[in-house]
């Protein structure tokens, strides 16, 4: 999925939740990043988006005057993300041309599912959420499950979120301030205790299925990754 984001404005903690929603919530999606002052005739239509996103901190008429402007180039869907959440703002936005709003700050599993569902309607070729795999592991969105070595694995929907993320990203480090504010939409999360005892639980539970092929690696003061495990079965670094 392509998706560009617009900033009118909109204020540097809206910006990186939008971005950090977009790449933990979808697969392969590709980010570009311009300023609504950048925005020249011609540049929404070359970059061809499946999505649009217009994120605006202070409410005001730019932002509107800024999705008028896009959609006159696109058929993409396009979401306004904005501070302002009373109904004639989301009136005003929809006849401006949007398809989602929504309000700041944003939350992860809102953003995720209100978009997705949206594409879902305009764009149907272009959500489909697919299941991703690290060795023997198998996390399905669709069906919300998660298996390992061939095991249903019981988890809670957090947990759920911090596999798929992790998952997704085929073996790069997901950085501990991404997976923070992308599920809790708060980069320090009690400074990652909350994280840290997530992915005990989910070592724990990835230990008490014999021959699992997949496991979960801290890398010290930077974040974490999903891998196959070593052939030799040898202990990964802990949280």
């Amino acid at each position: 999925m392509r998706a560009l984001v617009v900033d009118a404005d909109g204020g540097r903690e809206g910006l990186s939740g939008v971005v950090s929603a977009l790449h933990l919530g979808w697969t392969d999606v590709h980010v570009h990043q311009v300023h609504a002052r950048e925005l020249r005739p011609g540049v929404v239509e070359a970059l061809a988006p499946d999505l649009v996103v217009v994120c605006a901190a202070e409410p005001g008429l730019t932002w509107l005057e800024h999705i008028r402007a896009i959609r006159q180039g696109t058929s993409a869907v396009i979401a306004a993300v904005v501070s302002d959440s009373n109904e004639s703002s989301l009136i005003e936005a929809v006849d401006a041309g949007a398809d989602l709003f929504l309000s700041l700050p944003i939350s992860l599993p809102a953003f995720v599912a209100r978009t997705r569902a949206t594409l879902r309607r305009a764009r149907p070729s272009v959500d489909t959420p697919s299941a991703v795999t690290c060795g023997d592991l198998v996390v399905d969105p669709e069906s919300y499950e998660v298996r390992l070595h061939g095991q249903l694995l019981q988890v809670t929907p957090t947990e759920f979120q911090i596999l798929y993320c992790l998952a997704k990203r085929g073996g790069r480090v997901s950085p501990k301030a991404l997976l923070c504010s992308g599920i809790w939409n708060d980069e320090r999360v009690l400074d990652d205790t909350t994280l840290r005892k997530h992915i005990q639980q989910l070592r724990r539970k990835f230990a008490a299925v014999p021959h699992a092929n997949a496991s979960i690696v801290t890398i010290p003061s930077v974040g974490h990754k999903l891998v196959p495990k070593p052939a030799d079965g040898s202990a990964l670094m802990a949280v």
